[in-house]
């Protein structure tokens, strides 16, 4: 039995075979992205990934990170996390997809199983501003995600940027407002199933701070609000610290924090996360 109902959550997966469903869902995402990738631009992109790469040659720049833990004793836990970034960069144009991956189990048994695959297209259309697209997919079994897609879009302002010459900045901040088509369906064994099928309001500010040559902070908070039901509101956080160890090889320290105001039952309103490891470059 599958019920109907106005709510939330957030989170990412990947692509196997795709459903009709999710096919046409990526077939808008690229129209939307050949729509921006022709609009005249006058500025270069500049994100928190493209800050790194604006001195080199319009191309291909990949990323992976890699967390591995085992523990043994009384107890037997193991974790593996995976995440693999692809951009595209050029002077005014920047396209990135982002594959998350995590699995942990206890004593043989999986208690958190997580993915999710993230596409965005930004192009610049005047001086600090910016069209955005971009499409979602993921799962969560720890918040009982058994799907979530999403599709969306909307503006991204620079507000501020520090920049000592012309080719770096010690800070910048964005903002970024938009909407995007949210489904979801939410899932527990023995319960019956949770669909949302509707429109949110997507908001951002990111900041991103040169802390030195070698190290950079970012940080991005997110507002995502249902908009027939305000109480209906999910504020996300992202912080990472990465401090370059190699031309290639950085080192990072990662806190996610979520807060869902209407969570499903059995669920609390808040989660935390923190990581650390390696990103390769390559």
């Amino acid at each position: 039995m599958i019920e109907n109902h106005n709510r939330k959550l957030f989170a990412f997966p990947m692509i196997f075979i795709l459903p009709p469903k999710l096919l046409s869902v990526w077939a808008l995402f690229w129209i939307l992205f050949f729509f921006l990738l022709e609009i005249p631009a006058q500025i270069n992109v500049f994100t928190a990934e493209t800050m790194r790469q604006l001195n080199k040659e319009t191309g291909f720049y990949n990323k992976a990170r890699i967390d591995f833990t085992y523990h043994s004793g009384n107890t037997v836990t193991q974790a593996f996390k995976l995440r693999y970034r692809t951009d595209y960069v050029r002077s005014n144009y920047h396209l990135f997809a982002v594959n998350d991956f995590q699995v942990r189990s206890k004593d043989s048994n999986v208690f958190i199983n997580q993915g999710m695959i993230h596409g965005r297209s930004i192009r610049s259309i005047k001086p600090k501003q910016m069209l955005e697209a971009f499409v979602q997919k993921q799962f969560n079994q720890s918040i009982l995600l058994k799907d979530r897609s999403l599709l969306g879009g909307g503006l991204r302002f620079q507000l501020f940027d520090q920049s000592p010459n012309k080719t770096n900045s010690n800070l910048d901040v964005y903002v970024g407002v938009g909407a995007m088509w949210e489904y979801e369906k939410i899932e527990d064994v023995g319960s019956v199933a949770l669909v949302t099928n509707l429109i949110r309001s997507t908001n951002y500010i990111s900041l991103n701070y040169a802390i030195s040559g070698q190290s950079m902070l970012e940080i991005t908070t997110y507002y995502q609000v249902n908009f027939t039901n305000q109480k209906d509101f999910r504020v996300l956080t992202e912080v990472n610290l990465n401090y370059q160890l190699t031309k290639k090889v950085q080192a990072f320290t990662s806190l996610n924090s979520r807060y869902d105001n209407e969570p499903p039952q059995k669920l609390v309103f808040h989660d935390l996360q923190i990581n650390n490891g390696i990103i390769l470059s390559f």
